[in-house]
Order: structure tokens, then sequence, then C-alpha cells
């Protein structure tokens, strides 16, 4: 999965921001490798211990980050910021957080421009935080209940070539 600082991926057109995702990770550090970070600081150099473990609490916590980006189906993860801290006693416990958006690129998952489906069996489109996602075939309508994304309260309508859009609660459309 695509994971960037940045906001936007060149050559890529977002379709859907799905939400925040996020990982931590923390990391103790044992009384060997204190003694040894104590022994390098006075006489000076790195401490190779804890930049390997520096180095696995970040590699796990963009792990967890792209975990639950893929429970929303995204193509990629923008807006990737990092936060360290050290906690404990001696500082002896690292923790490193990420955070950042899940996004899904136009053409990617189940997101189609309207232009590329078929008329045939009903298209749903759906109203997620003010943005306009779909349309969607029964079948993707089917994942997008499964993952969390809709429920019977989100507001869609039944896409018609016409452009016409009568909101509704999905349950309502469902049941009719």
């Amino acid at each position: 999965m695509i994971t960037s600082t940045t906001h936007q991926i060149e050559g890529r057109k977002i379709s859907r921001y799905c939400g925040l995702v996020s990982g931590e990770a923390i990391m103790g550090a044992n009384i060997f490798r204190d003694f040894m970070a104590d022994i390098s600081d006075v006489i000076g150099g790195r401490v190779g211990a804890y930049e390997k473990k520096f180095e696995e609490a970040k590699r796990l916590a963009i792990q967890t980050m792209i975990e639950k980006a893929r429970s929303y189906k995204a193509s990629a993860i923008v807006g990737v910021a990092f936060s360290y801290q050290s906690i404990g006693d001696r500082g002896s416990i690292l923790m490193v957080a990420t955070t950042g958006t899940a996004v899904i690129f136009e053409g990617d998952g189940l997101v189609a421009p309207a232009s590329q489906l078929s008329i045939g069996p009903r298209r749903f489109l759906f109203n997620i935080e003010g943005q306009e996602i779909g349309p969607y075939d029964e079948e993707g309508m089917t994942e997008l209940f499964s993952n969390g994304t809709v429920s019977d309260e989100t507001s869609a309508c039944i896409w018609m070539e016409s452009g016409e859009k009568r909101w509704k609660p999905l349950g309502q459309i469902l049941g009719s």
C-alpha cells in the first residue's frame, strides 16, 4: 500500500476519503541495553541497540496503520505524520504513533466514474460525510455494508442517467 507524507499522489485522483487511520507501537528497553547506552553516552557514539528498537517500533506502527486502511479497502494513506515519545522511569519505553488519511483512488476498489458503468440493474449513490460516492452495483453495496462504510441510515439514492437524485435513508430504498 502506498503511504506518503504528502496529501496527494502524483498522477492519481482521490475519489474517496475513507477516514483517519493510526498505528501505535510501544517498545520497552532492557537493563543490559540501558547499561550499554549509558556507556555509549559517556564515551560518545551511536546506540545501535536503541536505533534498532526505534526502527522496529516505527515499522510496527506503520503496519498497524496499513491494516486499518485495508479494512476500508483503501488504495493509499496520505498525509502520514509520525509522533515519537519516550516514557517511563529513565525514558526506557519508546512510543511511536503514526496517523494518516486512508483514501481510494479513482478506478481502484469499488469506486468507478459513472461514465464507465453500463445502464442496467440498480446502482446506488451514497452521501458519506458530505461527499457523494458511487455509483455502486448491488454487490458493491453489499461489500460497503460488510465493511461498515454504509448502514440503513446512510443517505443514498438510486443512480439515474438523467442525473435526478432523490436522497433517502438506504433502508427506505431497499424496503421499496
